[in-house]
Order: structure tokens, then C-alpha cells, then sequence
């Protein structure tokens, strides 16, 4: 993928080498929040119109596309917020990985009641810690990469992460009983 340099003097030009190199990574990012297609697509034509709008503040403290994903992320928190549905399931249909902190679950358990009530779990933590969840669990980014798309330290993403992860695995463990 060839990397898209910002030239104040030609905005539009640099907007069209965005859109053809990043439009379909920032969609997929964004499908990662937002479930329903049609809602993704009008999220990803409203981070690239904010995007544009931005292109002339932006001002090179960060790597662009990294600017571009903390658009991305901010447009897709803020559309749930104002829909007030949350994704449950990764919107891909993927079956999810049960992994790491969810290694000794009941593996008579079903895999598809397992990735629900994973997906609720995600819905009940705080949006910081929701954020921060997925990207490293789903997408595996380092804590590098998520410090430097969210402009958060790297402890106050770990300490997040761990968190989340308790929390998550403290959901999930509690449907044990119900069954």
C-alpha cells in the first residue's frame, strides 16, 4: 500500500490519493463498531468529509493515517451514541477466538452463545475501555499503535486493557451458572 504524503498546496489532490488508498481500511475500521452496512458506509463518507474539512488543520504531529483512524473511531463512537445500539458480534460474522483469559471455559459451551455473550460483555464496559478492548483483542494492535491512533499514554491503555479484560471474562464466567 503506498503511503499518501499531505501537500497543503494540493489538498484535493491529496484527498482523492487518501480516498483510493484509505477509504476501504478506514470502512472496514469503521464496520468494526457500526454492524448495519448502510450506517458504516454513511459513517466512512462522514470521517472522509470530516477528513477533508480538517486536511488544512492538520498538522503533522502524528503519521496521517493515524489522524485519519482517530477521525474514523470518533465519527463511529459518535453514531452509536446517538443510535444507542451497539454492535454485539464483529460485524464480518467471523466467529470469534476465545483465547488467553477464556482458555478454561466449558468447551461443551456453544461457540455461538460464547461470541454473544463476548459482545455483551464488550457492551457493558466504558467507552475508553470498549475502544481499547477491541483494538487490541480484535485488531492485535500494540499498545504503541493504539497510544498513537487514540492519543492516549501506553500505562493508561494497559491499565484500560486490563480492565476490560477482567470485566469481560468476570461476563462471560457468570453465564456458567446459568446453565
Amino acid at each position: 500500500m503506498k503511503a499518501v504524503v499531505f501537500q497543503p498546496e494540493n489538498r484535493f489532490g491529496t484527498f482523492n490519493s487518501l480516498v483510493k488508498v484509505y477509504e476501504r481500511k478506514l470502512h472496514y475500521h469503521i464496520r468494526r463498531y457500526v454492524r448495519d452496512p448502510e450506517d458504516a458506509r454513511d459513517v466512512t463518507q462522514d470521517t472522509l468529509l470530516k477528513i477533508w474539512q480538517g486536511l488544512p488543520q492538520f498538522r503533522g504531529d502524528s503519521q496521517l493515517f493515524s489522524w485519519m483512524y482517530r477521525i474514523a473511531t470518533h465519527e463511529a463512537l459518535n453514531f452509536l451514541r446517538r443510535q444507542k445500539h451497539h454492535l454485539l458480534v464483529p460485524a464480518d460474522g467471523e466467529m470469534m477466538e476465545t483465547r488467553g483469559a477464556f482458555a478454561d471455559v466449558d468447551t461443551t459451551w456453544n461457540g455461538e452463545d460464547v461470541s454473544l455473550w463476548l459482545g455483551q460483555a464488550i457492551d457493558t464496559l466504558p467507552e475508553k475501555q470498549r475502544m481499547v478492548f477491541r483494538l487490541r483483542y480484535f485488531s492485535e494492535l500494540p499498545y504503541e499503535e493504539i497510544a498513537n491512533r487514540t492519543g492516549t499514554s501506553v500505562g493508561a491503555l494497559k491499565a484500560n486493557y486490563h480492565l476490560a479484560v477482567q470485566k469481560v471474562e468476570k461476563f462471560i464466567l457468570s453465564r456458567r451458572n446459568d446453565f
